[in-house]
């Protein structure tokens, strides 16, 4: 019992901050904890936890996140280890940390989508490679963090906003797409009316349906005009693009079909725009449609994880 405890105290005192990282290694019964804890840390932060879980279902959560990468024998059993270090974060940071059930963080992984419902009922569909956090509690105010693409369907209310690295998008009820891929924010306007602002809130402009709007390097460029039908085509499963670089068309199939794609083009091929509809279906539709708009040889390699293109 002695041994638990004075296990316990050096990982508590460790987070804490009462010792060094340095101390913490020369106390510690097996070094390898140390990259453990290290690991607890980092897992504990994509933890996505159900509203409501009882103590062993939340702990059961927590373990699914951990990953030990060694079998080393240690001197408490592994559960009592992982509650022990659980244990030192409720005392450090509360319980707040790791079951905040207002906090909600939904990913998609390459080749994914997802469909969710909000807390106030609005809808939101998150492409290929993307994460959204928001926090559940919406009684003050609907806001969201995106990075990668998402379309939404928004319930009438209180301003619903959504966060960007590059700029902000505030709308009332209506449905719209968001994307931000290469340093830049994409918001196209399908019904309704969408405030777009860049990241320092220093310039604003608003569209109305059939209007894309992009924010680059801080600036907002003037509304386009576009088909709005087409503006969320990704969750029909196709790829709708309209004067995009080549170099951007391989980063989304990338992105869309989970393959590495490789080639021998020059700067000003890879620069060159093309416009055109695939399936995200089949990687070969993909590929007959890049090989007859823009007139490139590609074949599938390794098992159909890696594209080659060439010049014919």
């Amino acid at each position: 019992m002695k041994g638990e405890k004075r296990h316990i105290n050096w990982e508590q005192q460790w987070l804490e901050g009462q010792i060094s990282s340095a101390e913490a290694r020369n106390i510690a019964p097996d070094a390898d904890q140390i990259e453990h804890i290290e690991r607890l840390v980092e897992g504990s932060k994509n933890l996505d936890i159900p509203r409501v879980l009882s103590n062993s279902q939340a702990w059961e959560a927590l373990e699914s996140k951990i990953s030990f990468s060694s079998p080393k024998v240690v001197s408490i059993s592994r559960r009592n280890w992982i509650i022990g270090i659980a244990a030192s974060f409720i005392l450090t940071l509360g319980a707040f940390f790791l079951f905040n059930t207002n906090s909600r963080t939904i990913t998609t992984a390459l080749a994914e989508t997802r469909e969710f419902n909000l807390p106030d009922g609005s809808k939101a569909f998150l492409n290929a490679g993307s994460s959204l956090s928001f926090n559940t509690d919406w009684s003050e105010q609907r806001t969201l963090k995106l990075d990668g693409e998402a379309f939404f369907e928004v319930e009438k209310g209180k301003a619903f906003s959504v966060i960007t690295p590059f700029g902000k998008v505030e709308v009332l009820g209506t449905s719209f797409n968001v994307r931000t891929r290469n340093e830049q924010l994409t918001v196209v306007c399908k019904t309704g009316k969408v405030q777009v602002s860049n990241s320092s809130g220093t310039q604003k402009t608003v569209i109305n349906p059939g209007q894309m709007v992009k924010v680059k390097d801080g600036t907002i460029d003037d509304p386009i005009t576009v088909n709005a039908t087409r503006a969320d085509v990704w969750r029909s499963n196709e790829f709708d693009y309209e004067s995009m670089p080549l170099r951007e068309i391989f980063e989304e199939m990338e992105r869309i079909f989970d393959v590495t794609i490789e080639h021998d083009l020059s700067e000003d091929e890879l620069n060159a725009s093309s416009s055109g509809t695939f399936s995200t279906k089949a990687i070969r539709d993909a590929i007959l449609t890049i090989e007859l708009t823009m007139g490139y040889d590609a074949k599938l390699e390794q098992g159909g994880k890696v594209v080659r293109f060439s010049d014919k």
